[in-house]
């Protein structure tokens, strides 16, 4: 997902990726990203045996409203963010 299209989702509430065997990173470097997502509840990343990370920045991230993330069977992810 490029920044721009993360940028767009202002009201996702849940985001939900499931079962994607060639999925290496979510969000791609992005460009000044501060708050992404800013009304995301809820990350559920499953069964994405290739994700390394979550997001690529330089930038801390806030998720202002995230009340649970649920990280399983993701056997490459070092960090959430590099």
């Amino acid at each position: 997902m490029s920044p721009s299209v993360a940028r767009g989702a202002l009201n996702l509430q849940i985001l939900k990726i499931d079962d994607c065997q060639s999925m290496e990173e979510e969000i791609t470097k992005g460009e000044g990203i501060i708050t992404l997502f800013p009304q995301l509840k809820f990350l559920d990343l499953r069964y994405l045996p290739k994700l390394g990370h979550f997001i690529m920045t330089e930038h801390a991230l806030e998720f202002p409203f995230l009340r649970k993330m649920r990280i399983d069977q993701c056997p490459e992810m070092k960090t959430f963010v590099q």
